[in-house]
């Protein structure tokens, strides 16, 4: 199914291609890999950024630098070595390698956040940012579909509820 595309497509982004790269004892795991990329694609997403910096010196606000979105220093820093990432446009950038794979990642970690009843972030908090005045903002549509895709009963219903077509695409 699509679901298990993504995952089998996504492990094989993060994990290292060139078979003569030695990987360095203590690197993160492929699981380490895409959990990083998974909350820096969450955050990116419902701020609107472009991409990440890897320089804290040339942080804005549509490149932020990436030590801060994610507290594994090391996790977030070894994901931009992985395929989920290419090169920006500018010296030290670093965007998302498709828009969709972004999309992917970013509803699963939202999803599994929302779905742990002791996490603080719930889906009724997501809702605001994803869709203000229940209109899905445009930029966030493929989120939303992946969402209902990944998520719970719940979560697929109120996403069925505030844009079908997002869903079905």
């Amino acid at each position: 199914d699509k679901r298990t595309i993504f995952s089998q497509a996504v492990e094989r982004l993060a994990k290292e291609a060139n078979a003569t790269v030695k990987t360095a004892s203590g690197s993160p795991s492929t699981a380490q890999k895409v959990g990083a990329a998974s909350e820096v694609f969450a955050k990116l997403l419902l701020s609107g950024a472009e991409g990440v910096t890897t320089s804290e010196a040339n942080e804005d606000g549509l490149y932020p630098y990436i030590g801060s979105l994610v507290e594994d220093a090391k996790a977030s820093h070894a994901v931009l070595s992985t395929r989920m990432f290419k090169p920006g446009d500018k010296a030290d950038t670093h965007r998302p390698v498709h828009k969709i794979v972004a999309e992917y990642l970013a509803a699963d970690y939202l999803t599994k956040r929302a779905a742990n009843p002791t996490d603080a972030l719930t889906f009724e908090k997501l809702l605001p940012v994803i869709a203000p005045n229940s209109i899905v903002r445009d930029e966030l549509r493929g989120l939303l579909g992946w969402m209902a895709s990944l998520g719970n009963r719940r979560i697929q219903e109120a996403a069925i509820a505030l844009d079908p077509y997002a869903v079905l695409a």
